[in-house]
């Protein structure tokens, strides 16, 4: 059994009006190779008629971000052409490769209804970044897989294609 040598406390980083929680890099862990970074958002209940996640467009190159919805949406649009919503209980693996601009933001029911949020992302570095093509790959809560390439061309993993 292995022991645990030391235990290192998450900051407190808001984004915007979005709780967050990083656990890293920090002043204590800088970092965990492969891992760039891990955040916490929420737990948190938005009221109806709010403005949803602050996550309009931003670029993305070189690594990987896998995000785990536990509660609440997030919906994702980028340059290749993919948008989803990703419900609870969902997760979403994204390439960044060369370089993609996405957004990640609150569905219009979110928005319009309200309800409680909570998601983790956790962000690795690319080994060959050279050799790695943009995409995503997704699962809702049903568990169907998306891919999804710079080409415009979707697959869902139960389509049989």
């Amino acid at each position: 059994m292995r022991t645990i040598k030391q235990q290192h406390q998450a900051v407190n980083a808001p984004i915007d009006d979005l709780v967050t929680y990083r656990a890293l890099p920090t002043q204590s862990v800088n970092h965990i190779d492969p891992f760039l970074f891990l955040n916490h958002h929420g737990p948190q209940v938005y009221p109806p008629h709010n403005h949803g996640l602050p996550f309009g467009p931003h670029p993305h190159r070189g690594f990987e971000t896998v995000t785990f919805i536990l509660s609440g949406d997030i919906m994702h649009q980028d340059t290749g052409g993919y948008q989803s919503i990703i419900q609870a209980g969902g997760i979403q693996w994204m390439t960044a490769g060369s370089g993609l601009i996405h957004s990640e933001v609150s569905s219009p029911e979110f928005k319009r209804n309200g309800q409680q949020f909570q998601i983790q992302i956790l962000t690795t570095g690319e080994k060959e970044e050279e050799n790695r093509k943009s995409g995503k790959r997704g699962a809702d809560g049903a568990k169907k897989a998306k891919f999804s390439h710079p080409t415009g061309i979707y697959k869902s993993s139960d389509s049989g294609d």
